[in-house]
């Protein structure tokens, strides 16, 4: 899946594309994972992003960078909410 084809599975979003892709690659390479590998259904505590009672050092980042988008935007997110993905970009990402 290329950036095109991110983009159009939000394409009725109100979010801003920079931002979609920008979450979506994010996970990518926190984890390793080729970009287009992933789906927005892909459930991250495979990943081992939101299992929060296994040490990870990847889980750490990935949740540090959350708690700074977090505080950017202002609002509060409870990131035990987030078990996919898409649930990942629509908590984080800017509105357009």
């Amino acid at each position: 899946m290329d950036d095109e084809e991110i983009l159009n599975l939000y394409h009725d979003s109100e979010f801003s594309e920079t931002s979609i892709l920008e979450l979506w690659h994010e996970v990518a390479n926190n984890f390793d994972v080729p970009s287009g590998y992933l789906r927005p259904e892909d459930e991250l505590a495979d990943m081992g992003i939101i299992n929060f009672t296994e040490d990870h050092p990847k889980l750490e980042d990935i949740t540090d960078i959350a708690i700074e988008r977090m505080k950017a935007l202002n609002k509060p997110i409870n990131l035990q909410d987030i078990s996919t993905l898409d649930d990942y970009i629509r908590a984080l990402a800017v509105k357009k």
